[in-house]
């Protein structure tokens, strides 16, 4: 993901939050905590114009109603709590928790999460190179030695040609020397791991790709001028 399209994650981020708020505002009581991650989305917020931040809050307050009416516990009025909105840090998506935004009530043991796309729907942005034990990192169990080896040359080719100056764009061949061997690579691997560990891999890929906890995932799609709402109930 570039820069500028973290940036704008981040602001649609601060958008949705705020919406919620301002709903939530109008029924009951809510706070809004303010930790690090907000000051960073609130730093991206105000980047944008003024036209663009009307786009985000447009396309932010079309999921509200429907939220409410799937998570009536958000609109319940307790005098004895406050309900609260946070914005996770990042490092939350290494312990498989994919969600960006949580609404909390402390008082009754109750949260649900916010999954905030901006005009992209993966699920990660998850990478293959030499550095990372995708075994370990996704499954907890270490890829083989018989793995690295396959795939260090592909690395050191690149390694090679980024020194010389050569731009990904001017690489030639690319599918025949880069891409395939490095998935057949990656699949045969998998396939060791599952043959070694069995049907664990499949709930653990789920894990780390789809976290461990039910949540809604909300995807702003600009060029379409359309919000989409996905909901993911896997634990309950």
């Amino acid at each position: 993901m570039s820069n500028q399209s973290n940036k704008l994650g981040r602001a649609y981020e601060y958008a949705c939050l705020i919406s919620l708020f301002n709903a939530i505002d109008k029924i009951r009581q809510v706070k809004i905590i303010e930790n690090s991650s907000f000051t960073t989305a609130l730093k991206s917020w105000e980047l944008l114009t003024i036209e663009e931040q009307e786009q985000y809050l447009i396309s932010a307050n079309a999921i509200i109603n429907t939220i409410f009416e799937f998570e009536p516990l958000i609109q319940e009025k307790n005098n004895n709590d406050i309900l609260e909105l946070q914005l996770q840090q990042d490092n939350k998506g290494e312990t498989a928790d994919v969600r960006d935004i949580l609404i909390i009530r402390s008082s009754i043991g109750w949260e649900i999460g916010l999954s905030v796309k901006h005009n992209h729907f993966a699920a990660k942005h998850s990478r293959l190179s030499k550095n990372i034990d995708f075994g370990e990192k996704w499954l907890n169990i270490p890829v083989s030695q018989n793995y690295k080896n396959e795939i260090h040359p592909i690395f050191t080719y690149l390694e090679q040609e980024k020194q010389k100056g050569t731009n990904w764009r001017d690489l030639t061949d690319k599918e025949d020397k880069i891409y395939y061997p490095l998935m057949l690579a990656f699949k045969n691997e998998l396939n060791r791991i599952y043959q070694q560990h069995g049907a664990i891999v499949a709930r653990k890929m789920v894990e780390y790709f789809l976290g461990k906890y039910d949540f809604y995932k909300i995807i702003s799609v600009d060029n379409k001028q359309k919000t989409q709402l996905q909901v993911f109930n896997l634990y309950q």
